[in-house]
């Protein structure tokens, strides 16, 4: 799973964030929480949980007595000591070491193309760490013939399809209950950096000995004023429900993500 190079907590901090990362957090704590317990508390294990913010925005919006643990393996000493001072009054939890109990929930938010081994990962997650008939989340980068640079930057083995994700959620006895795109508006950008990285005569590759190994989280590297944050993020969260209202209705819109809920058979 990435690797964490910073943490930050407090309001300055989730000022910094990208637009990308808030409207994605929003997209997927309403998608799970339509597949919880309204009335009953849940235990989630969020893996590749960085600094936390997803797992923070999530639990204010799980039932009260919930909790959430956060699982990553680029979790030093001193990176867990000063997460425990930012957790939430005992609902969150953070770990390097995966967790030996089942979980409700379990999210899997651009992890996976982090791992060389993504079929043995993810099924280890689904035998060892998710309740029978507990729910899974994925979200992975789309396209392969998108692969460039910033894939390489940070730590990408591979981009995924639609059709290899599902027979690596079929690998792990998952079935898909929801699935479709995210973020199609930025696929221009992307396909435009490939684009510009061919006529360079750059050929991105994922080799495994030129992948980065830690993984900075988006913490103090949004640099951009409110307005154009505000305007970005508006963009964002409404190509996420526009893709989210198409895929349930049978139209599957092509994202610069795939995402997936699947329970354990």
């Amino acid at each position: 799973m990435p690797h964490v190079a910073g943490t930050g907590a407090g309001e300055a901090a989730e000022a910094a964030r990208h637009p990308w990362e808030t409207a994605r957090a929003e997209f997927f704590i309403r998608l799970i929480c339509e597949h919880l317990p309204r009335h009953q508390p849940s235990a989630v294990l969020d893996v590749g949980a960085g600094d936390g913010y997803f797992a923070r925005r999530l639990l204010a919006a799980l039932p009260a007595g919930s909790s959430i643990t956060c699982l990553d393996s680029g979790y030093s000493d001193d990176v867990l000591a000063r997460l425990s001072l930012v957790g939430d009054g005992g609902g969150i939890s953070f770990t390097r070491a995966r967790p030996e109990q089942l979980f409700d929930a379990v999210t899997l938010l651009d992890v996976i193309e982090h791992v060389a081994d993504d079929q043995g990962f993810l099924r280890a997650i689904a035998e060892q760490s998710v309740r029978p008939g507990g729910a899974v989340v994925i979200s992975v980068p789309a396209h392969p013939g998108l692969y460039t640079q910033h894939d390489v930057d940070l730590g990408h083995h591979r981009r995924y399809t639609r059709r290899t994700l599902a027979q690596l959620q079929d690998s792990a006895q998952l079935q898909v209950v929801e699935a479709g795109g995210l973020f199609s508006s930025l696929l221009l950008a992307r396909g435009a950096q490939k684009v510009l990285e061919l006529a360079r005569g750059v050929r991105s590759k994922p080799a495994p000995a030129g992948l980065a190994e830690h993984i900075a989280t988006e913490v103090g590297t949004w640099q951009a004023g409110a307005l154009v944050t505000r305007a970005i993020h508006a963009v964002l969260s409404i190509d996420a429900t526009l893709g989210e209202r198409l895929a349930r209705a049978g139209v599957v819109f092509p994202g610069l993500s795939v995402w997936s809920l699947c329970r354990r058979a």
